[in-house]
């Protein structure tokens, strides 16, 4: 009636829309008027703002090719083929944009390390790329398992994420505790930027977590609503990605100087006395690898510490050291690593 083609369930979303798309013009908008004053102000402003202002211009012209397609869907009873061919190259695109941004800040780069090893690059490299290749696949061959294949991806991509992250607040973490331990005045203001960089991880892994949750939410939602109410769906999905986005914007903001302070963890450990840490304040040390067991101590109570300097064995000179409390810890010869009890005299460390 009244020239309206689409069902009771779908009749909202091309006003739904309408309506993020506006939301990510104020976004985009916004983003950019900031960029612009920063480079008035001769204020440097990150890789990652750069980034972030390519995937809102992404995510726009998605929700705007989407407004349209319904749009002619709803006055005329079909959509153009082409605008839901664009429609869907661009929601892979910026869906792998969006994640290899995260892996990238997950992992460190440019936060805690100036660059990544290449065998990392090249697995994050491959993972997007599957993610693309996924979402097209699913984009064009058969829309109503999309969501479905989305859930799939995430599983697959946002544990990924939760990891690096994580790997980057022990590794913040033990040094602020060596440092604060160590000279705490003289690195009072390292230790500052060490905290800030540690509580940027701590919300985008937090973020993640309820991307992930939220994400089989709204599959659930797909499948339990009735279809009268099947524009829900549409709403919980752009609802919760202009939210994330929003989020990991908010903690890339180029206010938030010290999470961009240049800085290496690599340099840093370098300039760290680890031998005498570890005679002062006895702690365990063992050279990192597959082989290596470090019995009757909690994994909660280690701190992962890479790349130290002095280490008397040239096989695990380029390893990760774990480094954590423990009171089943004996001295060795002078100038050789202390060892557990425990260990079973594993010689090939």
């Amino acid at each position: 009636p009244g020239g309206q083609e689409l069902s009771v369930g779908d009749e909202p979303i091309p006003k739904l829309y309408a309506l993020f798309s506006m939301f990510w013009i104020v976004l985009e908008m916004t983003w950019l008027l900031d960029r612009f004053v920063r480079r008035l102000r001769s204020i440097p402003v990150s890789t990652y703002n750069t980034c972030i202002a390519i995937v809102i211009l992404l995510k726009l012209w998605v929700c705007l090719l989407s407004y349209l397609y319904w749009s002619s869907l709803s006055a005329v009873g079909h959509g153009s083929s082409l605008n839901s061919a664009l429609d869907g190259l661009l929601f892979a695109t910026s869906e792998a944009a969006f994640f290899l941004m995260l892996m990238l800040l997950a992992k460190g780069w440019r936060i805690t390390f100036k660059e990544l090893p290449s065998s990392e690059t090249k697995g994050m490299l491959f993972g997007v790329l599957f993610l693309l290749g996924a979402l097209l696949f699913f984009s064009f061959y058969n829309n109503g398992y999309y969501l479905l294949s989305l859930v799939i991806l995430y599983f697959f991509m946002l544990p990924k994420i939760f990891t690096g992250a994580s790997q980057n607040v022990r590794l913040l973490y033990a040094h602020i505790v060596i440092m604060t331990r160590e000279q705490p005045e003289e690195n009072a203001d390292l230790i500052l930027t060490l905290r800030a960089k540690m509580r940027m991880f701590e919300v985008l892994r937090t973020t993640v977590m309820i991307y992930l949750t939220l994400v089989l939410f709204v599959i659930g939602a797909k499948i339990l609503l009735p279809y009268k109410l099947n524009w829900l769906t549409y709403l919980f999905f752009e609802a919760l990605v202009f939210i994330v986005f929003v989020t990991v914007a908010f903690i890339l903001h180029p206010s938030r100087s010290r999470v961009f302070a240049e800085l290496d963890l690599n340099e840093l450990s370098t300039n760290l006395d680890f031998r005498s840490i570890l005679e002062d304040y006895n702690f365990l040390i063992h050279g990192g690898g597959s082989n290596v067991r470090i019995p009757k101590v909690q994994p909660d109570r280690l701190l992962l510490v890479k790349y130290p300097t002095e280490v008397e064995s040239d096989k695990v000179a380029n390893l990760p050291l774990a480094v954590g409390y423990a009171s089943n810890v004996v001295s060795s010869r002078p100038g050789h690593p202390r060892r557990s009890v425990d260990s079973d005299n594993n010689d090939d460390h």
